[in-house]
């Protein structure tokens, strides 16, 4: 791609400072070493600001002391991290290639010294001709596949899991494990909880939030209905938008 198309090592803050330029005329940006946060509220925040250098066709940069100018956005990214949760990725997310490298640093060292490939990847950096050569010549695939979102990998799915909120994770385990919220309760203090297969968000909300197991877990009501409608069962299978459905109970009327 040639050095003026490519910057090979640049640390996320370059990127998205306020009068950064370093994406001008880019075609390739290597991040490295990317650990964006511990936050996972900060994380998911920066994660979509990321987003936008991948998405949108034009990008507003801002030199310093220069009037702001509009580019057309033509880079891709290679991010590298030894962090498990370096970008934060929800199931819909369209864009990002996961693959997590799981070769042991003496594995590494046995193929770079003793095997000799450090010697080659050096003898091609100087002269990459013979690579360009074979790549274009050599190497077949199908150009559409880049005009395709990018594909599900079982890398993708750990990462994406990864990046699930404490309350996420506790919800996935009492759904696959049937307990309550989705199996039957009897609290201590009296009452008693009974699943029907049908919630209603504020109703689940409240029970959540008074219940032992949730105790110290943050979440809002938003939260809660969210999760219903990721793993509910549409009322219509022909219309995967019919998450609710309104019932009549003995307090009146519920959308359930």
């Amino acid at each position: 791609f040639g050095t003026s198309n490519v910057k090979p090592n640049v640390a996320f803050k370059q990127l998205i400072t306020g009068h950064s330029t370093v994406i001008e005329g880019s075609q390739i940006i290597v991040l490295n070493e990317v650990v964006l946060t511990n936050s996972k509220g900060d994380l998911k925040e920066m994660s979509e600001e990321f987003k936008n250098f991948i998405t949108e066709p034009n990008l507003i940069i801002n030199p310093k002391n220069k009037p702001q100018i509009e580019i057309p956005n033509l880079c891709n990214f290679f991010v590298f991290s030894n962090s498990d949760t370096p970008l934060n990725l929800g199931e819909s997310d369209r864009r990002a290639f996961v693959v997590n490298i799981s070769k042991t640093k003496a594995e590494k060292q046995q193929k770079l010294e003793v095997e000799g490939y450090k010697k080659e990847i050096l003898k091609v950096m100087k002269d990459p001709s013979a690579l360009k050569h074979h790549l274009l010549n050599d190497v077949t695939y199908d150009r559409e596949m880049f005009f395709d979102d990018a594909p599900m990998t079982a890398d993708k799915e750990e990462l994406i899991k990864a990046n699930r909120s404490d309350f996420e994770r506790l919800m996935d385990r009492t759904f696959d494990s049937l307990q309550f919220p989705f199996g039957n309760m009897t609290p201590k203090d009296g009452g008693r909880y009974i699943y029907k297969g049908i919630m209603h968000t504020l109703y689940l909300y409240q029970w959540l939030k008074s219940s032992q197991l949730f105790k110290g877990i943050y979440f809002k009501d938003d939260d809660v209905e969210r999760y219903l409608i990721k793993k509910c069962i549409p009322w219509n299978p022909k219309d995967l938008k019919s998450t609710t459905k309104q019932i009549r109970a003995s307090t009146g009327y519920l959308r359930v």
